[in-house]
C-alpha cells in the first residue's frame, strides 16, 4: 500500500468522525477520489477494524468506533 493511499484513508476516517452524515459524493469530492476508490477504501478500512456504517435513510456514512488508520499501520511496521 502506498503512503498516498494511507493518507487518504486517514483523511477519510477523519471526515467520517468529524462530519458523520456525509454522502459518498461529498466525501469523494473532498478527497478527490473516484466512486470506486471510495468504496475500496471503505472495504479496506473495515477489514482493518473500522466500524463504518451506512445510514440508508439519510444516504450517509459514519465511523462508529475510534479507529486510527495511521496507528494501525504504525503498529504493523514496528
Amino acid at each position: 500500500m502506498h503512503n498516498n493511499q494511507i493518507i487518504k484513508m486517514a483523511r477519510l476516517c477523519d471526515l467520517l468522525i468529524k462530519n458523520s452524515g456525509l454522502e459518498a459524493e461529498q466525501i469523494q469530492k473532498k478527497l478527490n477520489i473516484s466512486r470506486r476508490t471510495f468504496f475500496r477504501y471503505l472495504d479496506e478500512l473495515r477489514t482493518f477494524g473500522a466500524l463504518i456504517i451506512y445510514e440508508k435513510q439519510t444516504n450517509c456514512y459514519s465511523l462508529e468506533n475510534e479507529f486510527d488508520v495511521l496507528a494501525y499501520f504504525a503498529e504493523k511496521v514496528v
